[in-house]
């Protein structure tokens, strides 16, 4: 089963068990891709509750409550 997550993982602990570091550059665009993720998370949320909030039909309702309120949760 090779597929990229098990290499990631096998290079990740082989990385941590030889004690290398990554170049300044690597960690600083890890760093700033890691920042991006809850804003790209926000933003997908909200596209989510306009497509269903503009459904008609029950499903719409009871599914575009609980997102808003995980939304409320992430943003604060």
């Amino acid at each position: 089963m090779i597929n990229i997550p098990n290499l990631a993982i096998v290079l990740g602990l082989t990385i941590t068990y030889f004690q290398l570091t990554p170049p300044p550059i690597v960690v600083d665009l890890t760093d700033r891709i890691a920042a991006l993720a809850s804003p790209m998370a926000m933003f997908y949320i909200g596209i989510l509750l306009m497509s269903l909030k503009s459904k008609k039909g029950n499903y719409g309702k009871i599914t575009w409550i609980p997102i808003s309120v995980k939304l409320i949760i992430l943003l604060y």
